[in-house]
């Protein structure tokens, strides 16, 4: 990858690179690993989705919409979550730059005589705590909002599955099916929400992971920006050009 050092090197730059980065990472849990998974089981669960929707439609329309419609205000609630995740992926991609930065730092062999010699390492260790304090105060409001609209999510199953089941008791006890209709149409509303649940929760993942490719693109598209489309020729340049160093450090090898 070709990147302009003025890019990489800055604070935004690197932040940039391990949002981009984490997108890549993380094995079967990547971005494009998951996206793939996602795009399979959503195509599996609208096709089950089609066949279970005939039987439920044959037993009443209002309990279908009402099983859709509970479903819908669902996904909602878990995108509250997910929204509030995404609004803190330059948060979290700022904390994972610096605690990969002091796990570098810590970890040079080449830097180990000076840290012995300051006595930096108290200084690491007290970096390194607050970086992570700060990662975990920001995934506990993370997790946080997902508990509270999981459990908001949580009623709305109780109440989309049990109206349903209630409406099917209803049915046998005034005789209006019969108790192999009745066993026909419990299991089909049951496969009906557990697919309806998959889809939504594959299309949940579909948008978080769209986020992470979406920074992975952007990295792309942003390096290189800074150079000029038509450089000046050297030929151009007639006065003296003076050099200046600013922010740079050295130490001797010995």
């Amino acid at each position: 990858l070709d990147c302009d050092y003025a890019l990489m090197e800055t604070s935004e730059g690197q932040t940039w690179y391990h949002k981009a980065w984490s997108t890549l990472t993380n094995g079967d849990r990547s971005a494009t690993t998951r996206m793939f998974d996602s795009v399979t089981g959503l195509v599996a669960g609208l096709i089950s989705f089609a066949f279970i929707f005939g039987i439920i439609s044959a037993l009443s329309l209002y309990i279908l919409a009402l099983l859709i419609v509970l479903s819908a205000i669902g996904y909602f609630l878990d995108n509250i979550g997910l929204h509030y995740e995404n609004k803190q992926r330059d948060v979290t991609g700022d904390l994972s730059k610096k605690s990969n930065y002091i796990n570098k730092s810590m970890s040079d062999i080449g830097a180990a005589k000076d840290i012995r010699i300051y006595n930096l390492s108290s200084l690491f260790r007290s970096v390194k705590e607050n970086v992570l304090l700060q990662m975990f105060s920001v995934y506990t409001k993370i997790r946080n909002r997902y508990f509270i609209s999981g459990s908001a999510k949580l009623v709305t199953i109780i109440c989309r599955d049990g109206v349903a089941y209630a409406y099917c008791i209803w049915q046998v006890k005034n005789g209006k099916i019969s108790i192999p209709d009745f066993i026909l149409y419990i299991g089909a509303i049951a496969s009906f929400s557990a697919w309806l649940n998959r889809i939504v929760a594959n299309v949940l993942t579909l948008k978080r992971e769209n986020v992470r490719l979406n920074d992975l693109r952007a990295f792309y598209e942003y390096t290189n920006k800074l150079d000029p489309d038509i450089p000046l020729p050297i030929t151009s340049i007639t006065r003296p050009i003076d050099i200046e160093f600013r922010n740079v450090s050295f130490r001797y090898t010995d």
